[in-house]
């Protein structure tokens, strides 16, 4: 009996041991990020999420628990067969969560989700599109041997624990039984009343070391599990007072256009141009560097809304704020939820009623992340994709490069014979790893800064072709990035993260060389579209007119692990699992989007 208990507690410890190393091998791959974290700090991290590693543990040892429950009435070498296989599949489940982490943080910041799993099934050419095949090969040799090494820490652990057949079979069985019954309390995080989640690591105001404490096992089965129950999600007060809080963040008044962003026309045709990764960080208008003066000469022209934050981190987050006023939450994408995103609003489907034909243009895999369910739903008739051009033009590992895919947009629109006003959506794609474009890079420029020039030249000859149109004084051109961008390195304040442009640009509009400061965001853009036309604003309750003036506005925005609100004087960063006191308008917004949802969900059910 001794040999059994001695083998489950070595096997539950060399578990957590090798989780807890895995978090000092997390920050030596990330030197550029904890290259300035001493070992005191570096130390306490590993002791943070020591905790969530028993966690972890725990799940790993319960299936050898009851192996050796049985192995009273096996032969020692099945029981070790059995274990042996079990921590094969263990061993290759912890090496991929722990590698594809390591290698995933370095692009996005954020700790291993359900993310990277949602954009591989739907659509596996797409997801791998950012990385090169050689780095794709050495992920998986990575993923390999570290799941080989693990394996065979495991069978060394049993091997040196011989057991022999017992004589009092009941009575160790019994004990065992117990022992795996007390995996419970560490799976379960304690005996507390909070069970275990993402917030038993977090221990720093620097998110960089929360991050490192994590375990990504955890956070990918964390993820996994939750975020669909949405009803029961950021429960932090009652949904009246949640509902008061927000309501306060969105009142505007209907008072004179104070950025007199208006039309000289009735219903104008609308593009909407949806700048892969561009930020502020690369217009000079907006305190940037000289990367995109395409589109920084067209915010000089326009209207240039300068303190606009992008609402999410992703593209699949970007679309649903910009085309439905729906700001994402922060750990998952409703595009997951094609049962709710099919019943979100989009602008396409409000102009419709006016008597829009809307269009969508993209070089890329229109399913990757549902988004052609998400955009058939909301009222788009042509959309076109990857698959409408040969294999041959279909160079970029995202498709078609945006030189030739705005070239081929500007013949259809320049033959096109369709009458009445015209909404027309454009997805860039070019400026985003692994940044391969076709534009020779001068010596010593970064391929990043390289890619950002070649995009902004298409979107600006783009925008020049329209002038040469007929209908240039009756159109109105929407600039705007989906998410914050790749370049310069990820900045480490959020605020500045989420700055992006917006410039309204067009022979319709009745002003020029506007620089407007009122605070925006991507959920402000569906509305005030649909006032520049006519249409119905109150479908977009998350955002509000821009043509409004409204002394109290919030831009609010989300990452994997945070929600931040901008306002006149306040800025909130919060983390949705460690909120306590504080933070309440961050907390009601959280909340009252869970409950939009959920609200969603109930109305497809009925």
């Amino acid at each position: 009996m001794s040999r059994r208990i001695l083998r489950f507690i070595v096997l539950f410890l060399l578990a957590v041991l090798v989780m807890a190393l895995q978090k000092g091998l997390f920050m030596l791959a990330h030197t550029g990020v904890y290259g300035d974290v001493g070992f005191a700090a570096a130390f306490q991290a590993i002791l943070a999420g020591l905790k969530m590693d028993m966690c972890m543990a725990g799940y790993l040892t319960a299936v050898p628990g009851l192996v050796l429950i049985l192995s009273v009435w096996l032969l020692p070498r099945v029981t070790d067969a059995l274990l042996r296989i079990w921590y094969a599949v263990a061993s290759l489940v912890v090496s991929a969560a722990f590698i594809l982490d390591t290698i995933l943080y370095g692009y996005w910041g954020f700790k291993l989700d359900s993310t990277p799993l949602f954009y591989f099934f739907s659509s596996p050419k797409s997801a791998m599109a950012s990385v090169e095949w050689y780095f794709i090969v050495l992920g998986v040799v990575a993923v390999a041997a570290y799941a080989v090494l693990l394996w065979w820490l495991f069978s060394l652990a049993i091997r040196w624990i011989r057991l022999d057949m017992p004589r009092r079979r009941v009575l160790t069985a019994s004990v065992m039984t117990l022992l795996t019954a007390l995996l419970f309390i560490p799976i379960r995080g304690g005996l507390t009343v909070s069970t275990m989640n993402l917030s038993s690591a977090y221990h720093s105001l620097d998110a960089r070391m929360n991050h490192a404490a994590v375990n990504p096992a955890f956070s990918l089965m964390y993820s996994l599990s939750h975020h669909s129950d949405f009803g029961s999600e950021a429960r932090y007060m009652d949904d009246a007072e949640a509902g008061r809080l927000l309501a306060q963040t969105m009142a505007g008044s209907n008072a004179a256009d104070s950025c007199m962003l208006r039309t000289a026309v009735d219903r104008p045709d609308i593009y909407v141009m949806i700048l892969e990764s561009f930020s502020a960080h690369l217009m000079p208008s907006l305190g940037g560097e000289s990367i995109a003066m395409g589109l920084d000469s067209l915010a000089r022209e326009g209207v240039s809304f300068t303190r606009c934050y992008a609402s999410g981190f992703r593209t699949d987050r970007g679309i649903p704020a910009i085309l439905s006023g729906y700001p994402c939450p922060p750990a998952t994408s409703v595009m997951k939820f094609v049962d709710v995103a099919e019943r979100l609003p989009n602008i396409a489907h409000e102009l419709g009623r006016l008597g829009y034909t809307a269009e969508y243009f993209y070089g890329g895999d229109i399913n990757f992340t549902n988004q052609l369910a998400y955009l058939k739903a909301g009222g788009f008739g042509r959309i076109m994709r990857d698959t409408d051009w040969p294999v041959s033009r279909r160079v970029s590992k995202w498709g078609v490069d945006d030189g030739p895919m705005l070239a081929r947009v500007w013949q259809e629109i320049k033959n096109d014979k369709t009458t009445g006003p015209m909404l027309r959506v454009i997805q860039t794609s070019s400026s985003h790893e692994p940044f391969s474009v076709p534009r020779t890079a001068p010596e010593g420029m970064d391929r990043r800064v390289n890619a950002f020039m070649y995009a902004d030249s298409c979107v600006a000859a783009f925008v020049d072709s329209l002038r040469t149109l007929p209908s240039w004084s009756r159109t109105v051109v929407v600039l705007t990035a989906d998410h914050y961008g790749a370049y310069p390195d990820r900045p480490a304040d959020p605020v500045a993260r989420h700055h992006v442009p917006l410039v309204f640009v067009g022979g319709a509009l009745a002003c020029a060389g506007v620089s407007d400061t009122t605070i925006c965001s991507h959920t402000d853009i569906a509305p005030t579209l649909a006032a520049l036309a006519g249409a119905d604003t109150a479908p977009f309750v998350w955002g509000a007119p821009l043509q409004h003036t409204a002394a109290n506005r919030t831009a609010f925005f989300t990452e994997a692990d945070l929600v931040g609100a901008v306002g006149t004087d306040t800025t909130i960063i919060m983390n949705p699992d460690t909120a306590g006191r504080g933070a309440s308008l961050a907390k009601a917004w959280l909340q009252c989007n869970y409950k939009y949802l959920d609200n969603l969900r109930k109305q497809h059910k009925e």
